[in-house]
């Protein structure tokens, strides 16, 4: 094999290596972030669906979601006529935080600034 022909198997494999290696990274931060706040929007609206069928109010607490930088527990209401009554919620990886806002009539959350 000559030099030329080693060059050129390098410089492949450095292009495959170039295009493989972000899929071999983990998702990014924000991703996983909208993800976290997806699972917990499901459980939020889950939590309502039992309180309206039942008409009795719930609560629902989600561990470590609060935005005061305590680490406690946010509690939600989930009241009988479908409101939905909670705190502003942070969820957090490293220094990267989202900020959610559940409405009060629809219990979504809505992505809120962050201070």
């Amino acid at each position: 094999m000559t030099l030329l022909e080693t060059l050129v198997v390098l410089a492949i494999l450095a292009s495959i290596a170039a295009i493989a290696l972000p899929a071999l990274r983990g998702p990014p931060i924000q991703l996983q972030l909208r993800a976290k706040a997806a699972d917990l929007a499901e459980e939020i609206a889950s939590a309502r669906l039992a309180a309206m069928s039942t008409g009795e109010t719930r609560l629902l607490e989600v561990p470590d979601l609060t935005c005061d930088g305590a680490p406690k527990p946010a509690t939600i209401l989930l009241q009988g006529d479908g409101l939905v009554i909670a705190p502003d919620l942070c969820l957090g990886i490293g220094d990267d935080i989202l900020r959610l806002r559940p409405t009060i009539l629809t219990g979504r959350l809505q992505q809120s600034e962050v201070p």
